[in-house]
């Protein structure tokens, strides 16, 4: 009885552990052999032991993915053939998660060592055979006490070809090269999000060979993403969401194929790959998914966030939002010493910190603050230095992760208050703000540099010093934001 208090959805059946989860009520119809579909099966280890808890916490990670998978539209998680996979990744889990190539380094170095030993302990009893015979001796060690077939291998063949770097390594070399020790939540999912994908398209990772992947491996995986249903659950994945995973997937080969040093020997399948010219023709962009706020539906929902949002953060978000046309993040994860107010230009810096990513090399920009934009950020500083927090966040409430998902859903919520159009939603302050360049004839250049786009001369990128970049921005933005209607910045 004190076990299964400690743990968690076990039970006790015909005096067995038994592991039983209930598969949540949104996911039933994905498993529809049962009225009420359960992940359950009788533990390997059948007494309180390390190797009990360790088998227990593999369950619960194994259930814990199937359900991510599941929701996510991962087809190998559907069905009793998904609960049964999931069921056997636990074991697998537990029993050794290192590569094929991982395995053969960890033993080739544990190979060495014993080779070494051998110096030491047996150096007056060996005869002229040097290296040769220490290994002899470590082999017939291994191989008197059933020692490890590839240990004994790699002892009797140092030189011996290692396994084929395989994609499951490419992902390790990005996880540790690109991701880093301490990724955020969001980037560590999507990551997995990633491998999982290909798993359920081209089999076991470990079983891939970067030297063996063709054409036809890429193409199957992007149909496979086409055809996948959305973590809703209503409809399939858009064509642009199949696209970010697609030039994912590309970014972990190319630099598996780097790290490892195989240019020439592999490349990468997925480069120049294009989606099919049937969903070219209906994938709509970024701007063609979202509209500017009406005018009407702008002031209702500024007056509502201005009157009615009762966190001070939020409303100053908003302000700022609206007055520089900047992605969501980009403010939430503003620091202290972004923000120059006494600068000859009041200005932000977009760029990168430790608490938030940009979404490219060309999102890192300065943004002039004028108006209201100026009036929030000098608010925003003060409040900020008041609190005293000791922290550098201009909004330490959601300088964490999931924070600009916070104030996403926090706006939302008055937005929907006021329009129920799905292409009205808080990302549309920026359609709002790129809607006024363009009428009030800003230059392309100076719309690029507001927003954050890719400019395609290079002296636009890279000449100019920042005094003459901010008073052409400024200059540009000023006349834009006259234009939006009578009262916005009430």
């Amino acid at each position: 009885m004190a076990l299964l208090m400690k743990l968690d959805n076990v039970t006790i059946n015909k005096g067995k552990f038994v592991y039983s989860r209930r598969i949540p009520t949104d996911l039933k119809h994905l498993y529809p052999s049962s009225k009420e579909p359960f992940f359950r099966c009788r533990l390997r280890v059948q007494q309180e032991s390390a190797e009990l808890f360790t088998e227990h916490a593999a369950l619960q990670a194994a259930f814990a993915r199937l359900v991510e998978d599941a929701r996510n539209g991962v087809p190998e998680a559907f069905g009793d053939g998904g609960l049964a996979r999931y069921k056997q990744m636990a074991w697998s889990m537990i029993d050794d998660p290192r590569t094929e190539r991982e395995k053969w380094e960890d033993m080739r170095a544990e190979a060495e060592d014993l080779v070494r030993s051998v110096r030491g302990v047996f150096a007056d009893h060996l005869g002229d055979g040097g290296d040769e015979e220490r290994r002899q001796i470590v082999a017939d060690d291994i191989e008197s006490n059933s020692g490890d077939p590839l240990l004994y291998r790699a002892v009797t063949q140092p030189d011996a070809v290692p396994p084929p770097v395989t994609l499951a390594d490419a992902a390790g070399v990005y996880e540790k090269e690109r991701l880093g020790e301490n990724p955020s939540k969001s980037a560590r999912n999507t990551f997995n999000k990633i491998k999982r994908r290909l798993e359920s398209s081209l089999g076991p990772l470990d079983s891939l060979p970067l030297s063996s992947l063709t054409r036809e491996h890429a193409r199957k995986v992007r149909d496979d993403l086409l055809k996948a249903p959305k973590k809703t659950g209503s409809g399939i994945l858009a064509p642009t969401s199949a696209q970010r995973e697609i030039n994912s997937i590309k970014s972990m080969i190319t630099v598996g194929i780097t790290e490892f040093d195989l240019r020439g020997q592999a490349f990468n399948p997925f480069e120049k790959l294009p989606l099919p010219a049937s969903v070219v023709k209906t994938t709509q962009s970024e701007w063609e998914e979202r509209d500017p706020l009406p005018d009407d539906v702008l002031l209702a929902v500024r007056e509502r966030v201005m009157t009615r949002v009762r966190v001070p953060e939020l409303r100053l978000i908003w302000r700022l939002l609206q007055a520089t046309g900047c992605r969501g993040a980009e403010i939430t994860g503003l620091q202290i010493d972004d923000v120059f107010i006494d600068s000859a230009t009041p200005h932000l810096w977009v760029r990168w910190n430790d608490e938030r990513q940009l979404k490219t090399k060309t999102s890192v920009r300065p943004i002039p603050l004028v108006g209201d934009g100026l009036a929030a950020a000098k608010e925003a500083l003060k409040a900020a230095y008041e609190q005293r927090q000791n922290v550098p966040a201009l909004f330490p409430r959601y300088a964490r992760e999931g924070g600009p998902d916070a104030v996403s859903s926090a706006l939302m919520g008055h937005l929907r208050k006021e329009t129920q159009n799905p292409r009205h939603v808080v990302y549309s302050l920026r359609h709002n703000v790129k809607s006024w360049l363009g009428q009030s004839g800003a230059s392309e250049r100076d719309e690029n540099r507001l927003l954050g786009h890719s400019e395609a001369s290079v002296g636009n990128r890279y000449y100019g010093g920042l005094d003459d970049r901010l008073r052409g921005t400024r200059a540009a933005l000023e006349a834009a934001l006259a234009l939006a209607p009578e009262g916005a910045w009430a």
